[in-house]
């Protein structure tokens, strides 16, 4: 909660028409506050005493014209040809989806590989002949 000290802020109706108009940007409280120069307090009760409503009703209240214009503009728009906001229509208000969704299943075989250490005492590497003899490579399908 932001504080804001001094006198408070007093809501005439000058104020509260300002106010009216501010709401239709759908801003959060503290915005709110920030912008009148008082606290979330004084915005809520404010709105509470003149309204009878919370800061988000008022706030969705003022927002709902704004938010049925843009949709009419949007509408108008798409059906003037308006490539770009036909496909966002399309997308918000009839499900259309840029993803595909691809469900695959790839069977792989099992492959074990047995192998023999062989150790000539030297502490060396087995020898082409050595590592040729030992290890045995199936493909893991003899079941």
């Amino acid at each position: 909660m932001s504080k804001v000290m001094g006198r408070p802020v007093i809501f005439n109706d000058e104020k509260l028409e300002q106010l009216e108009k501010y709401m239709i940007m759908g801003p959060k409280l503290k915005n709110t506050a920030w912008f009148f120069r008082c606290s979330e307090t004084t915005i809520e009760d404010t709105i509470r005493k003149h309204y009878d409503l919370t800061f988000r009703e008022f706030r969705e209240q003022r927002a709902e014209p704004i938010r049925d214009s843009l949709q009419k503009k949007a509408y108008q728009m798409a059906m003037q040809g308006n490539a770009t906001m036909l496909i966002f229509a399309l997308k918000n208000r009839c499900g259309w989806s840029d993803k595909q969704e691809v469900n695959s299943t790839v069977n792989t075989p099992n492959i074990n590989i047995n192998y023999k250490v062989v150790d000539n005492g030297t502490n060396e590497e087995p020898t082409g002949n050595e590592a040729e003899s030992n290890p045995s490579v199936s493909d893991g399908d003899h079941r």
